[in-house]
């Protein structure tokens, strides 16, 4: 999953060849449809609107050319910096 920078949510759907694009109130706004069977996962690039999902191939019955691929694809909008979920170090005494 990824969140762009309009809070929607980018969801990569296994088993459906596609990736969905929710509004924060849980409505659908779009489908993507993508050439492989099983999009494993989606990144949005914070400075650029493109959005990347990879792709499964190991143990897919019927793979397509792009199965197993990092797709790149443009979107209208971008994706918001990662944060960082590193812990805080404990305070010394000193």
């Amino acid at each position: 999953m990824a969140v762009d920078e309009e809070g929607c949510l980018w969801v990569a759907l296994w088993g459906a060849g596609a990736v969905r694009r929710y509004h924060p109130d849980g409505r659908l706004l779009h489908t993507l449809t993508v050439p492989a069977p099983h999009p494993t996962s989606v990144c949005l690039h914070p400075d650029d609107h493109r959005l990347y999902v990879t792709t499964a191939r190991y143990g897919v019955k019927n793979p397509t050319a792009a199965s197993g691929a990092v797709l790149s694809v443009p979107v209208p909008v971008r994706g918001t910096a990662a944060c960082s979920w590193r812990r805080p170090r404990p305070a010394t005494a000193a």
